[in-house]
């Protein structure tokens, strides 16, 4: 029967990490699911945003470029004048566009003239050294025929650093014209690119792409983010050209991450993380729950030992005391000395079955919390010498037990009534488990601890020992070994448990030096009291 049950827990095991195996490989084909129609979606929707970015870039230049295109006008002054005050209105930044030129050829030059807004017409300008960036490539379409010069007649070049100029040809009109719009540069970086790009991208932490404005020599003429890696930059998530008969820019947009694929393989990375985490945690439940159900197990069978153990120790005092008492009833005992042996007889039985019953009910109020200390300072010189001889009277072993107390020994802060029951049950296993290979020896002095100093009781015999099979167990509760189930040795199984429990409610600490043939030495150190404390429960 425990063969087909340790062999149903394990097929369980099995079974249950098999499914985990199993869920760990569906998770992983879904998560690179998931992480493909992410990618999918922040793709189109980068697509919709620098496609929106672009169309509204290229109205705001075809309102310039249609402000500047006069057609075939006679009156080019008045035009561009009105054209230009109407643009101005409606604009959200007039100030984007600082002058406004007209450039024409004459006599097989390029004469420059500036429209004066308050004088109403043009006034003639010269060529200046900043304005020969625009000149160049107008003499080259000038002189390049009027087939050229209708398919590439708008330019857009930089003045200074200040200034870009965008000159809009006259297609209408021959010999070739421009009229030329001169752009501040710090109203465009600063005005018109922030506000079309949060409108699209959001601003500050929450905007996810880098978005760059950039010629067509990719010449940076805005930057949503200056600090972003400049290999972004050359290789974008996307790249959106604006029209034709606008300036030759394009829109070009990555993601904050470095790229799509970088943010996709990161969130893909963690999603897969924290899937696997989660099956980390359900195997590592799992294993907890097989180790819990093993312990509930051993505890189970322990407690089962127990009840029968206490059974048979509790029929063994009580048969006795029946018996007596039923001869004294009975007046088979005459004699006055038999009659005092009987009742010496009937005191140990008594006090054997209180101690177990007192024993069991102490484990029970330690273990439900139920247990109250009365901590205040201890002498534990006649604490020590109490307990040896109730146990030494209980005719435990009926063995000599040695003591060898410190005079000079210092008070600890603890409970008086407890620490006796340490005493008690130490002195109690040595007696019955110690043999006949020597007297016991009880010890206490003063010694030093890691926090401060400390009083440490000893308890020795020269019995068999320990086996080291045992000494992992035998402060478990409900544990006997098997020296101690083989010899029928009396007990609960209960004693170095108590032991454990009460010392480590004092903050102090139990140790065993017990090897097989050498005897057993168990050590109990207790901190020593403070001189102002006083009742209650130490620090």
């Amino acid at each position: 029967m425990t063969i087909w049950k340790v062999h149903r827990t394990a097929l369980l095991v099995g079974l249950t990490a098999l499914l985990l195996l199993a869920l760990a490989a569906l998770q992983y084909r879904w998560v690179g699911a998931l992480s493909q129609f992410e990618r999918q979606q922040m793709s189109r929707t980068l697509e919709v945003l620098a496609d929106g970015l672009a169309d509204d870039l290229d109205r705001a230049f075809g309102r310039i470029r249609s402000t500047l295109d006069v057609g075939r006008s006679r009156d080019v002054e008045e035009e561009l004048l009105e054209e230009f005050e109407d643009w101005a209105r409606s604009n959200d930044f007039p100030e984007l566009v600082s002058d406004v030129l007209w450039v024409d050829q004459d006599d097989g030059r390029l004469r420059l003239r500036r429209l004066g807004m308050d004088e109403g017409g043009f006034q003639e300008l010269a060529w200046t050294d900043s304005l020969r960036s625009l000149e160049t490539p107008l003499r080259e379409l000038a002189g390049a025929g009027r087939r050229r010069f209708r398919q590439d007649g708008n330019v857009m070049a930089l003045v200074d650093e200040d200034r870009l100029a965008f000159a809009v040809a006259q297609e209408e009109r021959w010999p070739p014209s421009w009229a030329v719009a001169l752009l501040s540069r710090d109203v465009l970086e600063e005005q018109v690119l922030p506000f079309a790009v949060e409108e699209y991208f959001g601003t500050g932490e929450e905007r996810e792409f880098d978005v760059w404005l950039l010629d067509g020599a990719d010449n940076v003429i805005y930057a949503s983010n200056p600090g972003a890696d400049p290999a972004s930059m050359a290789s974008p998530d996307i790249r959106e050209d604006l029209d034709d008969d606008g300036p030759p820019w394009y829109v070009a947009a990555s993601h904050r991450a470095g790229s799509l694929d970088a943010f996709v393989g990161e969130y893909r990375v963690r999603n897969i993380s924290l899937s696997f985490g989660v099956v980390v945690v359900l195997g590592i439940s799992l294993v907890f729950l097989a180790v819990a159900k093993r312990r509930a197990e051993w505890l189970a069978g322990r407690q089962m030992e127990f009840v029968a153990g206490v059974s048979h120790e509790l029929r063994t005092p009580i048969a006795g005391i029946s018996s007596l008492s039923q001869n004294l009833a009975d007046g088979v005992v005459q004699n006055p000395g038999q009659a005092a042996r009987y009742g010496l007889s009937i005191n140990r039985e008594s006090r054997r079955l209180a101690d177990m019953v007192d024993t069991v009910l102490r484990f029970a109020a330690i273990r439900s919390g139920r247990n109250r200390y009365e901590f205040e300072p201890v002498d534990l010189a006649p604490v020590i010498d109490h307990e040896i001889e109730a146990v030494v009277r209980a005719g435990d072993g009926g063995r000599h037990v040695d003591r060898e107390i410190d005079p000079e020994l210092p008070p600890v802060e603890g409970d008086s009534e407890a620490l006796g029951i340490v005493v008690r049950n130490l002195v109690s296993n040595a007696l019955k488990f110690g043999g006949e290979s020597g007297p016991v020896t009880v010890s206490a002095r003063a010694a030093a601890g890691p926090a401060g100093p400390e009083v440490e009781i000893s308890v020795r015999d020269r019995g068999p020992g320990i086996p080291k099979s045992d000494l992992p167990h035998i402060f478990k509760p409900f544990y006997r070994g098997r020296d101690a189930r083989e010899g029928q040795v009396v007990g609960s199984g209960l004693g170095l448990s108590l032991v454990q429990e009460i010392v480590e409610a004092h903050r102090g600490r139990v140790e065993v030096d017990a090897r097989t043939g050498m005897g057993a030495d168990f050590r109990v150190r207790l901190p020593v009291a403070k001189p102002e404390a006083g009742n209650g429960r130490p620090e």
